[in-house]
């Protein structure tokens, strides 16, 4: 059997509705700053429950900021849906 991945596990909980899987939209980042060294700093909006439980317990979620070029998305979505 191969190994499940975290997307994978991400992808059965958003199709049963698991109302623990949090996700922020694009429109929730409130500022963007380059860095040096090629790192920079995002702050995203979330709930303060999220955020107190992060404070309080950085093991209690799993996840980060993932996000993709738009191109490579539709790319993807149209394959996806020509599969169908």
């Amino acid at each position: 059997m191969d190994k499940i991945g975290t997307f994978g596990i991400f992808e059965r909980m958003s199709q049963k509705s698991n109302k623990e899987l949090k996700v922020a939209p694009l429109s929730n980042v409130k500022s963007a700053c380059s860095g040096k060294n090629g790192w920079g700093s995002v702050t995203i909006a979330i709930p303060n429950k999220v955020i107190t439980n992060f404070l309080m317990n950085p093991d209690f979620y799993v996840g980060g900021f993932v996000i993709c070029d738009r191109k490579e998305f539709e790319k993807e979505k149209s394959l996806l849906e020509s599969e169908e």
